[in-house]
């Protein structure tokens, strides 16, 4: 029980900053999904770093990787929407800006995964 409700809790924290940093830096890049890139960026850095960490020291309790990953992650990171908004891109023809969005959200965030994995390791 204390699983799901540690899910329940970080998918609403990650939900609420997910929508906090929209509305914070929408308006800072007009035509380009900024806070999009920046929480699947982030996402991938916390999900990267508890991988690490738990590869290294090899204990977390389960409900708090839980709450972390499948939570806060899951309710943060938003691929669903960097798809539509990718495919949006692309329907009103701005081809260019929809392939540098794709290739810096797919690059940056496997950079993440790996920076916070070594920094998981570091902390262990």
């Amino acid at each position: 029980m204390i699983t799901w409700l540690a899910v329940f809790i970080g998918g609403g924290l990650g939900s609420l900053l997910r929508f906090a940093l929209g509305k914070s830096l929408g308006a800072t890049a007009p035509g380009f999904p900024i806070a999009t890139i920046v929480s699947n960026i982030v996402a991938c850095l916390i999900l990267g770093f508890v991988a690490g960490y738990v590869a290294n020291k090899g204990q977390m309790h389960p409900a708090l990787k839980l709450g972390l990953t499948a939570g806060f992650c899951g309710g943060f990171s938003t691929f669903s929407t960097f798809s539509l908004e990718s495919v949006e891109l692309m329907g009103s023809g701005k081809m260019a800006l929809a392939g540098i969005y794709v290739v810096a959200s797919v690059a940056l965030c496997f950079v993440g995964v790996w920076l916070g994995s070594l920094l998981g390791r570091q902390a262990a």
